[in-house]
């Protein structure tokens, strides 16, 4: 390839001679093809990928998208032409009514899209006006332009209100027969009783009696489990809140589980002096997790021997209650599965009662306080569960600092054994 310029001189009689360059511009026409030929592969990956692309300059005005984007802006399209502003097209869309959320407050929608957009790191999820659900991510490039995509995730949002739909559901299901089977349960219960009492001087109904009586105990204990797991469930884990002293909780508690520990001579360990805890919580849930935790540990720990109770503030904030006992421990690969419904560690399913629902609801209850109970294998043998809470200004229901988070200490069953 040849790039010729002349310029002709002229005399009286015309055309003398020409004066001009012959450059070879061969390179020059590759490199140009090349970058053509890598624009249009560009183009064509953006056109051929599942999700829509958009690209908007550094004044905001659109340079490319590919036929996804215009496809999903049907209300919009018409307007989406390259050199279009971001808030020309989004004006367009408003009136045609394509964004669901705006209704009704058009401009003030109109500016906090634009503050988002313009913000460089946009993600957020858009409703159409056709029921389509949108995710939306944007990216500001170090030159100013403005990258953007459309992710349709309307499948999976329907698909999980399905699911919430139908644990909802299930939920009301469970409510309701827990508390049709608690009348009757009470009636075989007291009957059974009854007929242990009459019975006593004859040894084989006296037995086929406590049976009854024995069976219809645990049904009502697993009924009245499944009503507590249908109220977390069903409620949305919204509870009462007041300012609470944790120790003093936990005290009480220990105090009603007395005989249990007594009569195979356990000693539960408070610390002394019993320090204050300030925590914001719901005292009969929080005490009901206490209990259930104690409960356990008393369980699967040998006769004789102790019980550490923890009670601190934690590293991050917040307050902290660990559980430690002597017992068998739990096996590491089923250190969360316990707390899934009907679940039981294989080291100690021994048959000794239990509906494999008491740690799910303690995990229910703590996470509507906004904290989280975990189990660890402690250090010379058995289990340490950890309970934590978070500081009393980020505690459900209070008002917390823009931006912060009740996360609690990392390893914290682990760390707080060693107290």
């Amino acid at each position: 390839w040849l790039r010729v310029v002349a310029e002709p001189e002229f005399d009286d009689l015309g055309v003398v001679q020409l004066v001009g360059a012959v450059q070879d511009v061969t390179a020059r026409r590759a490199m140009q093809a090349e970058m053509q030929q890598q624009s249009q592969l560009l183009r064509g990956a953006m056109d051929t990928i599942g999700e829509a692309f958009v690209l908007y300059g550094p004044d905001d005005r659109l340079v490319f998208c590919n036929d996804k984007y215009r496809d999903i802006y049907q209300a919009s399209r018409e307007a989406i032409v390259p050199g279009a502003s971001f808030e020309s097209i989004l004006r367009h869309g408003l009136r045609n009514g394509q964004y669901a959320a705006a209704a009704g407050r058009e401009e003030a929608w109109l500016a906090e899209r634009l503050a988002q957009h313009r913000s460089g790191t946009a993600a957020l999820i858009q409703r159409l006006d056709n029921g389509r659900v949108l995710r939306i991510l944007e990216r500001t490039m170090p030159d100013g332009h403005r990258v953007g995509f459309r992710v349709d995730i309307t499948d999976l949002v329907r698909a999980t209100e399905a699911a919430e739909r139908a644990n909802q559901a299930k939920s009301e299901f469970i409510g309701t027969i827990s508390h049709e089977l608690r009348t009757p349960l009470q009636s075989v219960i007291g009957f059974s009783e009854l007929g242990r009492h009459f019975a006593a001087d004859q040894p084989k109904f006296a037995h086929m009696f406590a049976d009854i009586l024995s069976g219809g105990r645990r049904m009502l204990t697993l009924v009245n489990a499944l009503l507590d797991m249908s109220k977390l469930d069903g409620s949305g884990a919204v509870l009462d809140m007041s300012r609470e002293d944790l120790a003093a909780l936990t005290a009480e508690v220990v105090r009603e589980l007395g005989p249990l520990t007594s009569a195979r001579s356990l000693h539960l360990q408070l610390p002394a002096p019993l320090p204050v805890v300030p925590v914001r919580a719901n005292a009969f849930r929080m005490q009901q997790v206490i209990r259930n935790v104690l409960a356990n540990a008393i369980r699967f720990a040998p006769d004789g021997s102790s019980l550490e109770i923890g009670l601190r503030e934690g590293a991050a904030g917040g307050a902290l209650m660990v559980v430690r006992d002597h017992g068998p421990g739990i096996p590491p690969d089923e250190l969360d599965a316990i707390f899934e419904a009907f679940v039981q560690s294989s080291r100690t399913k021994d048959g000794s009662g239990g509906t494999g629902l008491g740690l799910t609801i303690c995990r229910k209850i703590m996470r509507a306080h906004g904290g989280r109970i975990e189990a660890a294998n402690a250090d010379g043998g058995g289990a340490a569960f950890s309970l934590w809470l978070p500081p009393l200004h980020e505690a459900p229901g209070l008002a917390a600092p823009a931006g912060t988070a009740a996360n609690p200490p990392a390893g914290m069953a682990t760390q707080a054994t060693a107290t």
